[in-house]
């Protein structure tokens, strides 16, 4: 998951991403989906 740094239209959100994606940070709406941590994804994430 990553964290929406601004809305930038109507349709297009910022995210902070890491550097080193070299991607663009802005996307459509289309292309994000919401997180909802549960309990298998926050052991996989602290298990890193």
């Amino acid at each position: 998951p990553f964290t929406v740094v601004k809305r930038i239209e109507k349709l297009a959100y910022k995210l902070d991403l890491p550097l080193d994606f070299k991607v663009h940070s802005v996307f459509h709406v289309c292309n994000l989906k919401p997180f909802y941590a549960d309990a298998e994804n926050l052991e996989r994430s602290q298990s890193r």
